[in-house]
């Protein structure tokens, strides 16, 4: 690395620069190693073109080098990567379990161009992680903001809910799910389900608010949830230390007109 900032060597043309500097950083570079520093420094100094950096990402998926990828995807040259690309960068680092390649190429201007279909099919992935930190950055994107519940039969039957909840700790990542507009389309047995599911974890730092606010909209519509649920999901609640808030949400559903004075009475001591 210190070689390239010799006067002499911003006359090399990038392919040289290439060849004799960034394929053997991105070869023999593993973990803190010096090669993979100097991997990282390359690729905040040193410009080389989109084609050039293309092939640079292509000879690390074909290694399995994924660590090295979210240093190439922090080169200038990255913002001209094309969506396509992109896409299947991301895909091959889902299967290969390395979200920090994922959480890296959510910030360049091709994710925010993929179709709504392709950042579904990388949803689902994510969802499949245990311990997964990207699905929250794929939820962010415009693209995943677009999708209708409808076009999406993993969320609309909510399996890529039970899917996260199985596979990570905790439901932060059913919390960043339920964010997305397409969340408000969930009919209202599946979000029914959803909200006991979680219930039924006991975990504090749940997303009972959220379930609570959509299963009511929702209901107001369908009218599902009948009075003999309504109890059911009370006392999960209560067994979960449910906030006060997502109680309140549970208590505009039609059916709380017909709840018993005794569930009535047993809530006012709380």
């Amino acid at each position: 690395a210190a070689l390239l900032q010799l006067p002499a060597a911003q006359q090399l043309p990038p392919a040289a620069c290439a060849r004799h500097a960034f394929e053997p950083a991105l070869l023999q570079g593993k973990d803190s190693s010096p090669r993979a520093e100097a991997l990282e420094w390359l690729c905040e100094h040193v410009a080389v073109p989109v084609a050039i950096l293309e092939g640079l990402i292509d000879l690390a998926l074909q290694h399995r080098r994924f660590d090295a990828l979210p240093h190439l995807l922090a080169a200038e040259a990255a913002a001209e990567l094309s969506s396509d690309r992109l896409r299947r960068l991301m895909k091959a680092a889902l299967q290969a379990r390395h979200t920090p390649a994922v959480q890296a190429a959510c910030q360049l201007p091709a994710a925010q161009q993929l179709a709504p279909a392709e950042v579904a099919g990388l949803l689902q992935a994510a969802a499949s992680l245990p311990g997964d930190p990207c699905l929250e950055e794929l939820c962010d994107l415009k693209p995943a903001r677009r999708l209708a519940a409808a076009d999406w039969p993993a969320f609309s039957s909510g399996s890529i809910f039970t899917t996260a909840l199985q596979y990570q700790d905790g439901m932060w990542q059913v919390r960043a799910l339920l964010r997305l507009p397409a969340a408000k389309q969930l009919a209202a047995p599946v979000l029914l389900q959803l909200l006991e599911s979680c219930l039924q974890l006991h975990d504090t730092a749940g997303c009972y608010r959220q379930l609570a606010q959509l299963l009511a909209a929702a209901d107001a519509q369908e009218s599902v949830v009948d009075s003999c649920q309504l109890q059911r999901l009370l006392g999960l609640a209560k067994l979960s230390a449910c906030p006060a808030k997502a109680l309140h949400a549970l208590l505009q559903l039609p059916a709380a007109v017909q709840l018993p004075s005794s569930s009535v009475e047993g809530l006012l001591q709380e």
